[in-house]
């Protein structure tokens, strides 16, 4: 090729990366602007479209979507259009409504096919900026692996935790690696007692527990339920309220009468059949009473309590922590103000409200209530949680040790005199 042609090649070429450059630099804003501008326009059409906001809300509402839609007309990146996104719904007021970035480990929070549901054997809590090891299941791949209660874990899948302040919803859906299709695997590292690093490959295993029923568009839900005697305390603990586990429940409930006591276990309990608790709760009363009142955009849902035939009467304690959400709350919250519990733990998640989670057009997660919930005295726990009678927090010294204070303390106040 003679060195003419050559030159207007290159010159050619240079022109073409020079427009392409143009083009690249335009491009993705615009495609930026287009893409905040949908997710903008979803959060909002949700928001307005789901929850029985009052004429109050509604002006205010109105108000905040005005101001932030000139804010974001401009070029933001993916960063920046959240940050506005947070801090516009936190100026709506309102708890339970939350923009969740994409989260690497709460991608591993997906739905299981009927019948294919696999577990690990091991529970968490998030607590002092690390994932603690709870509790390890008899005969389970976490424990055949050597994990013991007191292990933190250090990575998941190549993935170590992001140690950030977030919402509780979002790191709940962070723990739900522990379940998933059985027969795949899972990497982990983690975190003996004496810091040792110990890497493992576990295997889900076929869940053969409890497993609820189908419900609409919501799939099978695997639920932990525990019973045993403490102490001369009979002790309950189950991860969801669904009708499958009732029996158990009313037998548990009646077995109590020949105990000092009875303790409720709601600890990460996120909630489930709302209508439950009140069944439950005539269990365990000789008089009618309500545990409270959730208002949707179309009516409103009494938890009344009616008295069930020879009701248990003795001592109960309920227990809860930051996990403990939705029906978990309204029980608990219900049943102390009748004063017929005594509620330990920590704060409960402030999530008493049914609530879902849909995928923005910029794969962000918004979270959204679609009802308002009030306890018989008026109080409002969305957002706010339920507070303990009796305050009780596992310090890092009790999770290293897989020790209970909040289990203990209950027990001790119901064998007492």
């Amino acid at each position: 090729m003679s060195p003419l042609p050559k030159t207007i090649t290159f010159l050619i070429l240079l022109m073409a990366g020079f427009c392409l450059g143009l083009f690249c630099d335009a491009s993705p804003s615009r495609e930026a602007d287009a893409l905040n501008a949908s997710t903008f326009q979803e959060i909002w059409n949700t928001i307005e479209t789901s929850f029985p906001a009052t004429p109050e809300q509604r002006k205010k509402w109105q108000a905040i979507r005005q101001s932030y839609a000139s804010r974001m007309e401009g070029s933001l990146d993916h960063a920046g259009f959240r940050s506005l996104a947070h801090d516009m719904i936190a100026e709506m007021g309102l708890s339970h409504f939350n923009v969740l970035e994409a989260d690497p480990l709460s991608d591993l929070d997906r739905p299981l096919t009927s019948g294919n549901t696999g577990y690990l054997g091991l529970e968490l809590t998030y607590a002092h900026h690390h994932w603690w090891i709870t509790q390890v299941h008899p005969g389970s791949p976490a424990q055949e692996a050597g994990i013991q209660p007191g292990f933190r874990i250090r990575s998941v899948d190549g993935i170590i935790p992001d140690n950030r302040d977030m919402p509780v919803a979002a790191r709940f859906r962070q723990s739900r690696w522990v379940w998933g299709p059985s027969g795949s695997r899972i990497a982990l590292e983690i975190l003996g007692r004496n810091d040792g690093l110990h890497q493992k490959t576990l295997e889900y295993r076929e869940w053969k527990g409890f497993t609820s029923t189908p419900i609409g568009v919501a799939g099978e839900v695997p639920i932990l339920y525990q019973e045993s005697v403490l102490d001369g305390a009979m002790v309950i603990r189950f991860s969801n309220w669904y009708p499958v586990i009732l029996p158990s429940l009313i037998k548990a409930i009646r077995a109590a009468s020949n105990h000092k006591g009875l303790v409720i276990d709601l600890r990460s309990n996120t909630g489930g059949i709302g209508m439950m608790a009140n069944g439950l709760a005539g269990r365990m009363s000789d008089r009618a009473f309500s545990l409270g009142t959730l208002h949707m955009r179309q009516g409103t849902l009494n938890f009344a309590v009616f008295p069930q035939p020879g009701p248990y009467s003795g001592k109960v304690a309920i227990l809860i922590d930051g996990w403990s959400a939705s029906t978990s709350e309204i029980f608990a919250q219900g049943m102390k103000e009748a004063g017929r519990a005594r509620v330990f733990g920590s704060r409960s998640m402030g999530a008493a409200l049914p609530s879902f989670f849909k995928t923005l057009p910029n794969g962000d997660t918004l979270q959204y209530a679609i009802a308002t919930y009030q306890s018989p005295s008026g109080i409002a726990i969305e957002g706010s949680g339920v507070i303990p009678d009796q305050p009780v927090e596992a310090q890092p010294e009790d999770l290293l040790h897989g020790r209970d204070p909040v289990l203990y303390e209950a027990i001790e106040w119901i064998i007492q005199p």
